[in-house]
This record gives C-alpha cells, sequence and structure tokens, in this order.
C-alpha cells in the first residue's frame, strides 16, 4: 500500500487513520453521488487473475475490501452499506461501481465510508445519527461525496461516528456523539449532538493517527503524544481511575512514548508504539485485553512482553494482530468462531492462529475476523449470518476461510 500503513479495520468495528502522506492534494470535485452499478447476484467465483488485496475492513455484518484501486463489498446490506444501490445482502465480494481509484475503506456498524487517492471521502448506509456525514439523517445506498475542507489524508470509522484528517494536518469528526465521541466540548448535564456534517476538533493541525471507536476515540499527534476522549465508564480512555466516565474534549493519555497506532473496539483500546510493543487497556469482561483473565487496566498495559507486533485489530469482544513474523494471534470471546482457533473456546492471552507465517494484517468485526495475507489474498472466519465471510453460504466458520475471489 502506499500511504496508509493498513487501513484494515474493523468497526468497532474500526480502523487505523494515517495523517498527512503521500496522497494527492488535487480538489474533490463538486460532489454527488458516484455512479454506482450493482453488479447483481450473489457475486462472482473464482477469477483466473486473481484480485490482490490491499486493504479489508470488517464490520458488524458486512466486509469490505481494496484490490488495485477497485472496491469489493459484501455481506449485510439491509442499511445500503454495501453501496450496490440496493438492500440486497451479497454473499462474496461484490464490485462497487467501475472506479479504480480508490484508496482507503472503513465500515462501521451499517455504513461504510471509503477515500479516494483525489483526497475525496464517500459514504454509503445508515444515517440515524448523521455518520453519512451529508447535513442530513437519511440513509443512502450509494456512494455519496463528502464535502469537507480540504482533500483527506485518511479516515478512521467506528460503529456511528468518523474520523478524518486533513492534508494539512486538522481532525474532523461528524456523526454519534451522545458520549462527547466527536470532542465538541457540548454542554453538561445533557447528551452530546449528533453532527451530520464534518466539525473539526480543535484547532491543531499536527494530528498524525486517529480512530474511532464505540462511544470514544483515540487519536497520536505529531511527536507520538497519545490523546483519547468520550466514554470512560471502564477505562477505555487510559487516563486512570480518577478520571470522569465522560469526557468531552481530547485528553493526553501518553507524551513520554511514541505511539504510532490506535485502535478502539467498544469498551477496550489498544495501541502500538514506535518498539513494536502492544498495549491494550478498558474492559477484559471478555478476555479481549490480552493480560489475563481477572486483569483490570485503566491505563496502558503492555500485552506481553514482545516487541515484534505489526498491525492489530480490535472488535467489541476480542483483539487479533499480526507479528512481523507474518503470524497470526487472537484472544478474547470466539462464541462464534471469531479467533479463527479451530474451536469455539474463549482465549485469555494470545493465541496463535494456524501455523501460516505469511499474514500481513487483519481487521475484526463484531463477531468475525478477516485477515489479509502477503500474496494478497482475504480470509476471514466466525459468524456469518448475512455472508458476512465472503465465502459464498451462510455457514459459520470457526477457522480461516478464504474468501471467493470475484470475478471483476
Amino acid at each position: 500500500m502506499p500511504w496508509i500503513a493498513l487501513a484494515i479495520v474493523s468497526c468497532v468495528e474500526r480502523v487505523e487513520v494515517l495523517g498527512p502522506g503521500a496522497a494527492s492534494a488535487s480538489s474533490t470535485g463538486s460532489g454527488g453521488a458516484t455512479t454506482t452499478t450493482s453488479v447483481g447476484g450473489s457475486g462472482g467465483t473464482d477469477a483466473v487473475e486473481p484480485p490482490v488485496f490491499d486493504q479489508v475492513s470488517a464490520a458488524y455484518r458486512h466486509t469490505c475490501a481494496i484490490a488495485s484501486g477497485k472496491l469489493f463489498c459484501w455481506g449485510g446490506n439491509e442499511r445500503g452499506q454495501l453501496g450496490l444501490e440496493d438492500t440486497t445482502e451479497r454473499l462474496v465480494p461484490t464490485r462497487v461501481g467501475n472506479d479504480d481509484d480508490w484508496a482507503e475503506v472503513t465500515t462501521g456498524s451499517d455504513s461504510t465510508c471509503a477515500l479516494r487517492s483525489s483526497g475525496g471521502v464517500w459514504c454509503t448506509g445508515g444515517n440515524d445519527a448523521g455518520q453519512l456525514g451529508q447535513g442530513d439523517f437519511s440513509d443512502r445506498a450509494t456512494f455519496t461525496y463528502v464535502s469537507t475542507k480540504a482533500p483527506v489524508a485518511g479516515i478512521g470509522g467506528a460503529r456511528y461516528h468518523m474520523l478524518a484528517i486533513l492534508l494539512d494536518g486538522s481532525l474532523y469528526a461528524w456523526g454519534a456523539n451522545a458520549e462527547g465521541q466527536l470532542a465538541q466540548n457540548d454542554p453538561f448535564p445533557g447528551q452530546g449532538v449528533d453532527r451530520n456534517l464534518p466539525v473539526q476538533v480543535g484547532d491543531e493541525t499536527d494530528w498524525t493517527v486517529a480512530e474511532g471507536a464505540g462511544g470514544h476515540s483515540c487519536a497520536v499527534r505529531d511527536g507520538g503524544a497519545l490523546w483519547c476522549w468520550g466514554r470512560n465508564n471502564l477505562g477505555q480512555l487510559g487516563l486512570g481511575p480518577a478520571a470522569a466516565g465522560q469526557i468531552r474534549l481530547p485528553q493526553l493519555v501518553d507524551e513520554a512514548s511514541t505511539w504510532i497506532q490506535v485502535r478502539g473496539g467498544s469498551s477496550h483500546t489498544c495501541g502500538r508504539q514506535a518498539n513494536r510493543s502492544l498495549w491494550c487497556w478498558g474492559n477484559n469482561e471478555h478476555l479481549q485485553l490480552g493480560l489475563g483473565a481477572g486483569i483490570t487496566a485503566n491505563t496502558p498495559k503492555q500485552v506481553g512482553t514482545d516487541e515484534d507486533w505489526k498491525d492489530m485489530s480490535l472488535a467489541t469482544f476480542h483483539t487479533c494482530g499480526v507479528k512481523a513474523n507474518g503470524t497470526l494471534w487472537c484472544w478474547g470471546r470466539n462464541l462464534e468462531g471469531q479467533l479463527g482457533t479451530g474451536d469455539f473456546d474463549d482465549r485469555e492471552l494470545p493465541t496463535k492462529v494456524g501455523s501460516e507465517t505469511d499474514w500481513d494484517a487483519v481487521s475484526n468485526g463484531r463477531f468475525h475476523t478477516c485477515a489479509h495475507k502477503l500474496n494478497g489474498s482475504v480470509w476471514c472466519t466466525g459468524q456469518n449470518s448475512s455472508g458476512t465471510l465472503g465465502v459464498g453460504d451462510l455457514d459459520t466458520r470457526n477457522e480461516m476461510t478464504p474468501v471467493v475471489l470475484p470475478t471483476d
């Protein structure tokens, strides 16, 4: 991939956002919807020349991926989150339109946003909290342009809100804000007001990484300092035991370390530091912190002692990561087979998935996991009731299974 380290996501199911890099600074255009052509049916079959996937993003009941600038989506589509101009689920990857300039995709609970190489952001699906950034609360079934102040360098989504870093390093957010996750300092008492258009977070212009989570958000500024805000009822902001249960402005978590990646689940958070150590904090009810049963953490705690983590992803109840040697590890809830360990047993510590050593990145959905190999193939495991795994049927898997390769 070019400048987006690997925006493989889990929405809570969400994705990492990288800031200013080599993305084009050209203008985004005049807006409006893309020309989207539904492929129809349940998708394609094995291609003679299989696509090389650059990124995959797993969400609540759907998944999307990018291959050589082409966007593919599959799974649940009841709110139009696949962007195929209808609300019919797809059991295998189905190409969205004919465009080949998609650079990054992030999936929310029932919505999807994607970034073009020009810096324009487009969103589709459910919009009850304004998470599509259209200035209204109406759903869309086709990707529609989001008006931003300037071209966008990277995006990061959560269940019902979005974050975007512009090329000038400023941070914008839109969507659900009941917990203060948009950092607009909405007054107490009462809930924060949702925003259906992008609003700036503070006035800083040195944001480099940002990530939305269930009811909170985290971001990194130039130099590596980590900041978080929003819901904190289970310590997911990493601010210690004295912090309030909800904070509506960015709070400094750690400026002593150099953070390079942060991901948020529903009520837990993990981050990687420059030395490639992995740290997690927040809710551990389902063992999703990887620290062992009965361990609590309201400040960042290191997961094991290894300093070779290459990528990681969080969902509501489980966490996965890829190490520098290409091995895949998962832990937490496994009732739906989302850990890919060949069983349905929860894991309290990082557990190696299979024996392969060619994994490149991972993305966790709420009850499923998808991972990306160095050869460009995508594999998924877990709940599959809406075709979320992209394997051509509705059967749950407890081992990594290759998605059906699209013909387009």
